[in-house]
């Protein structure tokens, strides 16, 4: 096992004919039922396929496995969450940080101008790679509760969401995105950007509380 988001459990994997390492997301067993889960894992794999950015977690394939579980097949990714490094060394340094967010904000530009929102942007979906150069590459993950405006080719169950079910991490949230769904656009990310940028430099969040 190497992690768990919101829709599903990821495992390492080997591509039996060249031996490549690859990681495997397989959808959660309690939210298989759900349509509209389904799409958004399916959405996932098709955004991030498409798109075809370096910033950007590469997808290879998805389907079913014999059990009929949905499976996303990924690249596999050597280093560590952005969440993890801050966990470890509470802040991190201007230079450093600014490096980071420009990555990050070269794969929010190619995602905007599709018409996608990531809308779940946290240090938990900001992956530094360890490539044999020595330099890091930003990736970033799960699309899976993304929003969809004017992205051609999707399902359209991807941008729907039950009534009251709040998605996202509140801690990143825009307060136009924790209000209504309707009323959100790109802003939402940048905002989660500058919250992410705040925690690096201070180590704490621009606004905490006891609950959502």
């Amino acid at each position: 096992v190497l992690g768990s988001g919101g829709m599903g459990i990821v495992y390492e994997g080997r591509h039996t004919l060249i031996g490549r390492k690859i990681a495997v997301k397989l959808l959660f067993p309690e939210i298989r039922a759900s349509q509209e889960s389904l799409a958004r894992f399916q959405n996932e794999a098709r955004i991030a396929a498409s798109i075809a950015h370096k910033n950007i977690i590469d997808v290879f394939d998805m389907g079913t496995t014999t059990d009929k579980i949905p499976f996303i097949v990924m690249e596999y990714l050597l280093g560590y969450s952005l969440e993890q490094v801050l966990k470890l060394t509470t802040t991190i340094p201007t230079t450093m940080a600014v490096d980071i967010l420009l990555e990050v904000l070269s794969a929010l530009h190619a995602v905007h101008s599709r018409g996608i929102i990531h809308r779940d942007l946290k240090p938990d979906n900001v992956f530094l790679v360890e490539q044999a150069g020595g330099e890091d590459l930003v990736k970033v993950l799960d699309f899976g509760i993304c929003y969809l405006r004017k992205a051609a080719g999707m399902q359209d169950a991807a941008v729907k969401t039950e009534t009251g079910f709040l998605l996202g991490s509140p801690l990143y949230m825009a307060p136009e995105q924790a209000l209504s769904e309707d009323a959100i656009d790109h802003r939402v990310d940048l905002y989660a950007v500058g919250v992410i940028l705040y925690r690096m430099l201070t180590g704490a969040f621009p606004h905490e509380g006891s609950n959502y």
